[in-house]
């Protein structure tokens, strides 16, 4: 099977949407999931890599990438999340960036306040030490004065601040890469109430709802 008979549908969100647990949801129904970050051991961003094992060779995540899409069904898309080109210190394949750009793209917004919770929930269980170990990746990226407001938010534990400013950074990455992506975009989807469950839904209705999905004469509605 070539990479080329695969059709892939990429979820775009930005940093706090839920994007990795909504596509996990999704697997659980029986989506096939390429996960860039379980198979990196990485979440991608200047935090991404806090708590996690050491990440694999270039060659190894390479050949476990290949692995899982050779287990693939071709008659269903293959998920995966939008992300940069790096995970921590490794690089997703040219090869498959180029057959992922030929994919659908399916955008989810969640409000702002949500995200920033969702962020606090996750990244606040670590350790100050951590946390601005951490920063450190994203200093050059931010000028003077945000960067020390956020390093002294973390001291605080006033996560709420820390968050705010680093969303600003983070946002326009990902506004950047939506703007560069060769993508398709099925649809865009704002999602409500608090369950990622009821996320995953959203985002699989909207994909069973397109023309070309192979569930669509099975769901008229």
């Amino acid at each position: 099977m070539k990479v080329n008979q695969l059709q892939f549908l990429i979820l775009f969100g930005k940093t706090g949407c839920g994007k990795s647990e909504i596509l996990r949801h999704i697997q659980k129904k029986g989506g096939q999931l390429l996960d860039f970050e379980e198979l990196a051991s990485h979440n991608g961003s200047a935090f991404g890599g806090i708590n996690k094992l050491p990440q694999p060779s270039q060659e190894d995540f390479e050949l476990m990438i290949r692995e899982k899409l050779a287990g693939f069904k071709t008659e269903l898309p293959v998920w995966v999340e939008f992300e940069s080109t790096y995970l921590g210190k490794l690089q997703i394949p040219d090869f498959l960036i180029q057959e992922m750009n030929r994919g659908k793209m399916i955008i989810i917004n969640l409000e702002r306040q949500k995200r920033i919770h969702r962020i606090i929930d996750s990244y606040s269980k670590y350790s100050t030490d951590e946390l601005l170990a951490a920063m450190l990746k994203v200093k050059k990226k931010l000028s003077q004065k945000k960067y020390r407001r956020a390093r002294q938010s973390i001291r605080q534990h006033d996560f709420q601040s820390a968050v705010s400013v680093l969303l600003v950074y983070y946002d326009k990455i990902y506004e950047n890469g939506l703007q560069k992506s060769g993508c398709e975009i099925l649809g865009t989807i704002t999602l409500t109430g608090n369950d990622v469950e009821q996320h995953a839904y959203q985002v699989m209705e909207l994909w069973i709802n397109d023309n070309s999905s192979p569930y669509k004469s099975e769901n008229p509605e």
